[in-house]
């Protein structure tokens, strides 16, 4: 097996109404803003954002995963 393999994929999603949250909650952000004094408000403004960007259809947008073998 090699030491590195990338996937690249797309991501196809029709969010449930409301739902699009992860858009923030699936993201190492998330811990930042939640230790800010202000966290729930930048919350519900990063996914009012997001959520308005795309609009309300189907989301599909490219990924990219890297795995790595590691050994002691």
């Amino acid at each position: 097996m090699p030491d590195r393999i990338q996937a690249f994929t797309e991501l196809r999603r029709v969010p449930a109404p409301g739902g699009r949250s992860g858009y923030l909650t699936g993201t190492p952000v998330l811990a930042a803003v939640e230790e800010r004094s202000d966290g729930p408000a930048v919350r519900a403004t990063v996914i009012e954002e997001m959520a308005a960007r795309p609009g309300p259809g189907p989301v599909t947008a490219p990924m990219t995963a890297y795995v790595f073998r590691a050994a002691a």
